[in-house]
């Protein structure tokens, strides 16, 4: 079995296996708690975390859920596999493994999340897979959160990594692809951002600044401060909305300027004699006479006289410099004519082979054409992609709605930002039911049930092109 391995990062890697290309990342799936999924509050235990790992191994990766039936179907995976899940295991009480993406599969599904992956951003998943409820007391609370039963006797489908949704253990929550390590400053104000429109249930949420403990977000042009905690990779904010604030701007005094009045420039005595003289000597209409009423003005009104000096003296030395005449880079020589008021340039005197060499580099720059390396071309051949995948989503969310009125041609002319305005305008269309799975965001009754065996394991071709 052919195997090739090269390291992207520490936790993402490139792999060649069977003459397939993946990449494979660290993927988060469960953690132990309060999980409100489509069978409602649930609480995972660390003791049914660990249990039948062995049945998650070589699980499929999908890109959603299916919308109906097992995720190990033939046809499902056809439509919407991205990988497999290997080397699955328990580590820190959470349910974790990799990742294994199929570098073609996945950039014809979605090139969008083939781009996160690259850029190691973190994403959503979701867990598909059958479990048996066993009803709580009345009451049950689990780190203060309430739930309804307890998730018993996994049953394995699939994972869904979710392209525009939040999973039931979301990025928050400590689950996700690329959630094992540190929270970076971008992914910490993303976090802070969903905790704070779930908690304020609005969108219409801006993160203003963030400091070690506390952040400064915007609702309805008013500032709030809350404070907050990162707890093993999870956001946890302080109760409530917090404190409003306002912003405040302070003007500090100049640290060397004096009361008002005074001057800014403070002179020793040998500066100010040494400035006088130079007046004196320099500047129109001042003699010894006038030293009395120099020495009177203040250290700013010197300091000003004397860099007005040294500028006058700069633009002589040029002018001296340009009268003696010079000669420029290309050769050329130019003399100033003092009679006539005029410069002379006498242009240098090029050999035949210097001649036939200029011609060379004047139709080597008219020949010169922009030259991309293959890696600037494929980073602009994927851009293309991401944005023409973009314009065709916005594009059939808008014909397919009956209250549309554009034209085709219409919408081929508008820009993405405005066809994406418009498409988030018009009334949305029913979604189809979702199957439903206990890891899924969003049930079946809750109580001492038993639920048939999973199906079995499709066998999965990655040799074929889709």
């Amino acid at each position: 079995m052919e195997r090739l391995v090269s390291n992207i990062s520490a936790s993402l890697r490139r792999e060649r296996r069977d003459g397939r290309d993946f990449l494979v990342a660290p993927v988060t799936m469960i953690v132990p708690g309060v999980l409100d999924g489509s069978e409602g509050p649930l609480l995972y235990s660390s003791d049914e975390i660990a249990k039948n790992i062995s049945k998650w191994e070589g699980s499929p990766l999908l890109l959603d859920h299916p919308e109906k039936g097992s995720g190990r179907l033939p046809e499902v995976w056809e439509k919407q596999g991205l990988g497999i899940l290997h080397d699955v295991k328990v580590a820190n009480d959470k349910l974790v493994g990799e990742a294994w993406f199929d570098v073609k599969r996945t950039m014809a599904k979605s090139p969008s999340l083939m781009f996160s992956l690259s850029a190691q951003r973190q994403i959503e998943v979701s867990t598909g897979l059958g479990v048996t409820t066993v009803k709580a007391d009345e009451g049950a609370v689990f780190n203060g959160v309430p739930y309804e039963a307890t998730a018993t006797d996994f049953k394995p489908d699939h994972l869904a990594v979710l392209a525009e949704s939040v999973g039931a253990c979301s990025i928050n929550d400590g689950c996700g692809v690329n959630n094992q390590g540190e929270i970076s400053h971008s992914d910490l104000r993303s976090l802070l951002r969903t905790a704070l429109a779930k908690r304020r249930k609005t969108e219409d949420v801006f993160i203003t600044d963030v400091f070690d403990d506390v952040v400064v977000y915007e609702i309805d042009s008013k500032l709030f401060r809350l404070g907050y905690a990162v707890i093993k990779d999870k956001v946890v904010l302080e109760k409530g909305k917090g404190e409003e604030v306002v912003i405040v701007t302070t003007f500090e005094p100049v640290t060397n300027q004096n009361k008002k009045g005074g001057s800014a420039v403070a002179l020793s005595e040998k500066d100010k004699t040494t400035i006088i003289d130079r007046v004196i000597k320099n500047v129109c209409c001042f003699d010894e006479e006038d030293r009395e009423v120099l020495n009177a003005m203040t250290d700013d009104k010197l300091a000003a006289m004397n860099k007005n000096i040294d500028d006058e003296e700069a633009k002589e030395a040029v002018h001296n410099a340009a009268v003696k005449g010079f000669t420029d880079p290309g050769g050329s020589e130019y003399t100033w004519d003092s009679d006539k008021k005029v410069w002379n340039t006498e242009a240098k005197k090029l050999t035949e082979e210097e001649v036939a060499n200029e011609k060379k580099k004047e139709e080597a720059v008219q020949n010169q054409t922009l030259k991309l390396t293959t890696e600037q071309e494929e980073n602009l051949a994927f851009a293309a992609t991401v944005k023409q995948e973009r314009r065709d989503k916005a594009i059939a969310v808008i014909t397919e709605n009956k209250e549309n009125r554009l034209t085709e041609g219409q919408l081929k002319r508008m820009p993405l930002d405005v066809l994406q305005n418009v498409a988030s305008s018009l009334p949305k269309k029913a979604e189809p039911k979702v199957q439903n799975y206990a890891g899924a965001a969003g049930g079946t009754d809750v109580g001492n049930s038993k639920r048939p065996d999973p199906l079995g394991q499709p066998t999965m071709d990655f040799n074929t092109d889709d």
